[in-house]
């Protein structure tokens, strides 16, 4: 509730985030709700929680059903995050296997990014439109318009 509009509002392209000791892949999303775009030039933000690495307790049981916004998940390997930026417009993050080295999940992203300063929030972005959203998308207030 707090965060959520501040990565919209200053176009935050990818949240990674820990502390849960299991991997999991979200859509980019707002409000709970998957991009329709997915990975491809997504108006929201890519969310990636992995805090496999390591915990004295193992790794720990992650909730099923999974989230209809969730497309990848695991909590039997550690494991870490590897991200290659292969331009200025596309980013893939690996989950990297800790054990072996394997890649076990795999994803690319990618952003369309102004060359000019012209835009809004950090300047790379123009300011998304929402005509895939009912009543109009959300708001950078937060909440749907």
């Amino acid at each position: 509730d707090v965060f959520e509009p501040l990565f919209l509002n200053y176009s935050v392209d990818l949240v990674l985030s820990g502390h849960v000791h299991a991997y999991e892949r979200n859509a980019p999303m707002f409000n709970n709700q998957p991009d329709p775009k997915e990975l491809d030039n997504p108006a929201f933000p890519w969310y990636i929680t992995n805090g496999a690495a390591g915990h004295y307790d193992g790794l720990d049981t992650l909730d099923r059903p999974l989230q209809n916004y969730s497309r990848y998940a695991q909590d039997t390997a550690y494991g870490w995050s590897r991200l290659s930026f292969h331009n200025s417009t596309h980013l893939t993050q690996d989950f990297v296997a800790s054990g072996n080295g394997s890649v076990l999940d795999s994803a690319t992203l990618y952003k369309a990014h102004a060359t000019s300063g012209d835009g809004y929030g950090n300047g790379h972005h123009g300011r998304p439109s929402w005509p895939a959203w009912p009543h109009g998308g959300p708001s950078a207030a937060g909440g749907w318009k």
